[in-house]
């Protein structure tokens, strides 16, 4: 059985990742929007055509290892921890170095407040969240495998090296938060009950970061009320209301990504209506050749949300993850970059890893993607330094905690959760 205080910190790292929900708008924006868009060139997806030619040449039947490489692109293969006595496996990836860390040091000497404080900033969230991830994974262990003495994974903690960062007093907290967890790792797990403070650990590391991030913000409340500004000025009555839904919602719901205004756009509601429409065994084909042919980055990145929350693209999921990774990992900027990695996430997880708590979870893999994502907004930044869409953008990004086997789904990891937040209209009733 659970240990509540483990439960109780994992609701508060989840309600941490999700306080500053991604604000999705359109990227064929209104003219009072139309610079928070780089119009980037779309990115070439010619070789994932020519993949569904084969595949559709060859039949279903056809594993073809080229067509099998492309879907799957950089995504690694499954790591098992086996236990001593057999069943039950758990599926790992530990964290145990510090190869997640960002380096940008042509932003070090940066006048701009965000762009200086930047590397602390990413690497200050990043490594608590590896270090969650690894106590999730031992105390996973202590309570499902037969003589774990979860030895491995208090080492891989302690190789979380807290000098990688330059703020000293952020070494000093993620000392001390370091130490204070694997003091924690050495009690016997029946020994652990209400009083043991793992949310304080947790809560006062990362309160310092964002006292950090706070101090260089002259109006801190402006800084998200702009955002809420630009949400209520977006023409549909039906995004003011999703708004007001998820500004009354359930603390802990994230908010359900809105594509209404996106949807009401002509261009893209035809070519939703010709994937749709399109005959089933053509609907696929139809959507890859529009991404394809899309204007912009902005253009293909929108209409890949709105396939991926399509109810007709279910049985697709391994298409949309391989397209889904290659407009990330081309390093080009679009202001929903953070939901649209997190909805990447969690349908990468769904496809390749699995739902189980006892799945494998690479957080190093998707990590390495929140990182191109969040260079992709400091470029932006340092080009537009009055861009509050792109400081938000990366501060969404750093926020969110890895993919965790705890949280809001009682049976299994939390990727499911992730899913019904980002793609709402695949969880909706007929």
């Amino acid at each position: 059985m659970e240990k509540r205080p483990l439960k109780d910190a994992v609701r508060f790292v989840f309600l941490i990742g999700c306080s500053l929900s991604a604000l999705l708008f359109s990227c064929s924006p209104k003219n009072e929007y139309k610079d928070a868009f780089d119009y980037s060139h779309p990115v070439d997806l010619s070789d994932i055509l020519q993949a569904y030619d084969y595949y559709e040449k060859h039949g279903e039947e056809e594993n073809d290892s080229i067509v099998s490489s492309i879907l799957r692109g950089n995504a690694p293969e499954t790591v098992t921890y086996e236990s001593p006595d057999g069943p039950p496996q758990i599926m790992a990836y530990l964290s145990e170095d510090t190869s997640f860390i960002m380096r940008a040091p042509e932003y070090a000497e940066s006048p701009h407040p965000f762009l200086a404080f930047a590397e602390d900033l990413y690497n200050g969230f990043v490594w608590i969240w590896n270090v969650w991830s690894n106590i999730e994974f031992w105390h996973r262990g202590k309570t499902t495998v037969t003589d774990y003495d979860g030895e491995d994974v208090k080492d891989a903690i302690r190789k979380l090296d807290t000098g990688i960062f330059n703020d000293e007093e952020i070494r000093l907290a993620a000392k001390n938060c370091q130490d204070s967890m694997l003091a924690l790792m050495d009690l016997p797990i029946e020994d652990w009950n209400e009083d043991i403070p793992i949310d304080k650990y947790l809560e006062t590391y990362m309160n310092l970061l964002e006292e950090k991030m706070n101090s260089f913000i002259t109006d801190s409340d402006f800084f998200y009320e702009k955002h809420n500004d630009l949400i209520e000025s977006l023409g549909g009555k039906s995004v003011r209301e999703s708004y007001i839904r998820y500004e009354k919602a359930d603390a802990e719901i994230k908010l359900k990504a809105i594509l209404d205004e996106l949807k009401s756009s002509r261009i893209f509601n035809d070519m939703i209506t010709r994937y749709e429409k399109a005959r089933s065994e053509k609907q696929l084909k139809v959507i890859l050749g529009e991404l394809n042919s899309s204007r912009t980055f902005d253009d293909q990145i929108t209409l890949w949300g709105l396939w991926a929350n399509n109810k007709k693209s279910i049985g697709e999921d391994a298409w949309i993850v391989a397209v889904g990774e290659r407009l990330l990992e081309s390093g080009l900027y679009c202001p929903v970059l953070d939901n649209i990695w997190l909805t990447w996430r969690a349908l990468c997880q769904y496809m390749y890893f699995g739902m189980s708590r006892d799945s494998c979870i690479p957080n190093q893999y998707y990590n390495q993607m929140r990182k191109i994502c969040f260079c992709a907004c400091l470029k932006r930044i340092q080009s537009h330094p009055d861009d509050f869409f792109a400081m938000n953008c990366a501060y969404n990004l750093v926020r969110t905690c890895n993919l965790n086997r705890y949280g809001e789904n009682n049976f299994g990891n939390n990727a499911l959760t992730e899913m019904a937040m980002t793609l709402p209209d695949r969880f909706e009733k007929e």
